[in-house]
């Protein structure tokens, strides 16, 4: 079974591979320009701003990107706010723009926000999660 992955955090793929080349670029001249220079003077030190400014965009591009903003997979549901493990469901209760996840034998209640997406998503949401209940066959009701 497929996952859900919402993330409306990235930036695309094809942007994000121009910001990237932009970057080696910066950091090429910025090196080069830092290596020709023969005194330590204002010149030199803006040449390496603008080589650290290029690693740091490439840095920003690949490595820090930001986590997903809902991620459902088979075995976990994670935002930001909350994790939810699905062997530890025992009922789903679904409203309107939020999914309420009773664990532990409807001991203790975690609340899945939905207001900060979009319908669309939402909708996509909500499908994934009946999904997986009938799936695993964890009881849900519409509030």
């Amino acid at each position: 079974m497929e996952d859900l992955i919402i993330n409306y955090n990235r930036i695309p793929k094809g942007l994000r591979i121009t910001y990237i080349l932009f970057a080696i670029c910066m950091l090429a001249v910025g090196i080069t320009l830092c290596v020709k220079d023969n005194a330590y003077d204002f010149v030199f030190y803006m040449h390496l701003l603008y080589a650290i400014c290029g690693a740091v965009m490439i840095l920003k591009n690949t490595v820090w990107q930001p986590a997903p903003t809902l991620q459902i997979t088979n075995s976990i549901i994670e935002t930001k706010k909350i994790k939810v493990d699905w062997t530890a469901v025992s009922k789903v209760n679904i409203g309107l723009a939020y999914i309420i996840f009773l664990t532990n034998g409807e001991q203790k209640q975690q609340k899945l926000d939905l207001s900060d997406l979009l319908y669309k998503d939402i909708k996509s949401v909500k499908s994934k999660i009946l999904e997986l209940c009938e799936q695993k066959n964890i009881p849900y009701h519409n509030d």
